[in-house]
């Protein structure tokens, strides 16, 4: 039995946001129709709606799906510096507990000295 946390149903409720962007821009090569149906399909597979209210309120991020994936590349092709190796780190412990916080890398801790005087 599959049990999604918080960040992947976050992630499939963009994801269909950005599909349903798709579907009603209607661009040349598409077939909406069959989107349309694939964007049911999903949200049903999953119990996510993105019409919903208050699914939108628990859900919904500020940043679209494509900026995110764009961001996502930067930081996978960026050079590796401290200020990378922190920001890697910090996408890789999301959503784990706050109590679970693991001990600061020398790289942060150079970080926490420079910066958060």
């Amino acid at each position: 039995f599959f049990v999604m946390d918080k960040v992947q149903k976050k992630l499939v409720f963009s994801v269909l946001q950005y599909l349903n962007g798709i579907s009603e821009s209607a661009p040349e090569g598409v077939d909406v129709e069959s989107l349309e149906v694939a964007v049911q399909c999903l949200g049903q597979a999953f119990s996510i709606d993105v019409t919903d209210e208050e699914q939108k309120k628990d859900l919904e991020i500020s940043a679209s799906l494509d900026q995110l994936f764009k961001y996502g590349l930067a930081l996978d092709t960026a050079d590796d510096t401290p200020i990378t190796r922190i920001l890697k780190q910090a996408v890789d412990t999301v959503g784990k507990a706050k109590d679970q916080t693991p001990p600061k890398t020398e790289d942060e801790r150079i970080f926490d000295e420079k910066f958060q005087k």
